[in-house]
């Protein structure tokens, strides 16, 4: 087996760890938003205040819902590519599912971008900050994945073609 082989592997199933952490993380920071900051929940939602507790706490069920869904689809994911990372096949169905985890993680860095630079009152909250740059490493992780996965494909191909030649 190849040295780029094996480090690619290596690099593919560390990658899948990351996607799994920043996934965990974005639960924790949702449920930390809900429960701690009220005031941006009011600057998102003006009539958030007003709005009675059950209505909160059925917002709050479905996000965290969503999220989940989330969690579950990235796990799909991280999960092919740990398996193939340890040499098993899996196809090509979690790649195509990857960058739909990235295309969903770029968007939250946009997001993030665009609040910050949208701040009214000219203060930068360092929140927004740290937000962004757990954004851009979210994304960076899954793009690392998607790269770690094509080139242990095309590695294991060529081994494959040489090995049966």
């Amino acid at each position: 087996m190849s040295h780029d082989l094996l480090k690619s592997r290596s690099h593919l199933y560390i990658a899948g760890l990351g996607v799994i952490a920043f996934s965990a993380w974005s639960i924790i920071k949702v449920m930390l938003v809900f429960l701690l900051d009220e005031n941006l929940l009011t600057g998102i939602y003006p009539e958030w205040g007003d709005l009675p507790s059950y209505a909160k706490i059925a917002i709050f069920c479905l996000a965290m819902f969503f999220l989940i869904v989330d969690l579950i689809f990235r796990l799909i994911i991280v999960i092919n590519a740990r398996r193939e990372s340890m040499g098993i096949n899996c196809g090509i169905i979690y790649v195509i599912l990857a960058f739909g985890a990235a295309f969903t993680s770029a968007s939250s860095t946009i997001s993030s971008a665009i609040s910050l630079m949208s701040e009214t009152t000219g203060v930068v909250i360092l929140d927004d900050i740290a937000s962004l740059i757990v954004d851009c490493t979210s994304l960076f992780t899954i793009c690392e994945l998607i790269v770690c996965s094509l080139k242990v494909k095309k590695l294991s191909g060529k081994e494959a073609q040489t090995g049966a030649a």
